[in-house]
């Protein structure tokens, strides 16, 4: 088990180290373990950046799709609002020309309004 090592290595250290090499053992240990710790702590840093990234993304993404919505709704809601101005202009015999005018629609979009 782990004591059976531990004495192994204790019996190897006093037969066959200096104590420079020793020292450079130890320094061979503490490095090995400096590295694996700062690759463990990289690696949950990276974990947590990405988890708090994502989150901060999906509440931008929320946002920005809630105003590309209203803007569209508003859009829609102005376009619906101009057509239906220009279905009343035209039942009342006004030119495509002077519709076009007033209400900034293309007069294609009037002509095809008005074979409806």
């Amino acid at each position: 088990g782990g004591q059976e090592q531990a004495d192994a290595f204790m019996m190897e250290v006093d037969q066959a180290l200096t104590r420079a090499e020793l020292k450079g053992a130890i320094m061979s240990f503490s490095e090995v373990f400096r590295h694996e710790g700062r690759q463990l702590g990289l690696k949950e840093g990276l974990e947590r950046g990405l988890e708090k990234g994502l989150e901060k993304g999906l509440r931008q993404g929320k946002l920005e799709g809630k105003l590309e919505g209203k803007l569209e709704g508003k859009l829609e809601g102005k376009l619906e609002g101009k057509l239906e101005t220009a279905r009343n202009m035209l039942i009342r015999g006004m030119s495509v020309a002077t519709i076009a005018e007033l209400t900034g629609l293309p007069r294609h979009k009037l002509t095809a309004l008005r074979k409806k």
